[in-house]
Parts: C-alpha cells; structure tokens; sequence
C-alpha cells in the first residue's frame, strides 16, 4: 500500500509529478497569502480631485508625505499596522506633497510627515513627524 507523498525512486515521471503538484500548492498558498494582506490593507492614496471625497465620512486619518521624506518612510508600516488594528473604525488617507501641492496647501502642510484627523470631513486633530502606533491610535481613539 502505497501512502500519498511516498515515492520509491523508480519513477522519473512520478516524481515529475509530485514536483508540479506541490509548485501548483504553493503558488496557490502565495496567491491566497497575497489577496488576504491586500484585503487588510485599506489605506488609499487620495489626490487634489478625490480628497474631499476621501474624508467626507467617518474617522480618516490623512498622511501628507513625500517619498524622498526619511520619517515618511519609517511611518509607512506604522500606519498599516494602525490600519490592521483599527481599519473597520477609522480609514487612512494618503496624500503625496509633491504631486498634490493644492491640497497640502489648503492645509497649512509646511512640514512632513503631518497627520491629521478628520471627522465627517472636519479637521478634528492634527501631528507632526514620526509618531509610535500607540500615539496614533491614542490620537484616533478620542475621535472614535
């Protein structure tokens, strides 16, 4: 009797087999891995033309950054993890200085990172720089 993953050598074909069975798993497991992080993944990259559309409603938490901005970077992965903590609460908004200067100017925007809380579609709060998870969730939490 012979078990699933057995394999006695003798069989080129066989093992041909088992090999492009398991590929076909593990991209499959890939895949899936992929599309689980992207459902947690919310944050959305908002322009001159959608932000008010983008913070009309509910809690938005918005990052005005610039990708040559070293604390925008080290910010990045704090706000997905605020996003995978409180994502079903609060959306995060992201907004490049660069490529949308009116926006960032409607706003005062003179340094980076800077974060403000909206709330239906009022600014409610705002930060600046580099700040930990438990800051910012603190910050979101007295809007909630």
């Amino acid at each position: 009797m012979r078990h699933i993953f057995s394999w006695d050598g003798n069989s080129r074909s066989e093992a041909n087999h088992w090999r492009d069975e398991y590929v076909q798993w593990y991209t499959m497991c890939m895949a899936l891995k992929y599309v689980r992080r992207n459902e947690q993944m919310a944050i959305v990259n908002a322009t001159d033309s959608t932000f008010v559309n983008e913070v009309k409603d509910g809690v938005v938490l918005v990052d005005f950054w610039a990708p040559w901005c070293g604390p925008c970077k080290m910010i990045a992965p704090v706000l997905e993890e605020v996003d995978r903590e409180l994502g079903d609460k609060v959306k995060i908004v992201k907004v490049n200085v660069d490529d949308n200067p009116e926006t960032a100017g409607k706003y005062g925007v003179m340094s980076i990172p800077t974060l403000f809380v909206f709330k239906n579609g009022e600014v409610v709060d705002k930060t600046v720089g580099f700040q930990p998870k438990e800051s910012l969730v603190g910050l979101l939490s007295k809007h909630l």
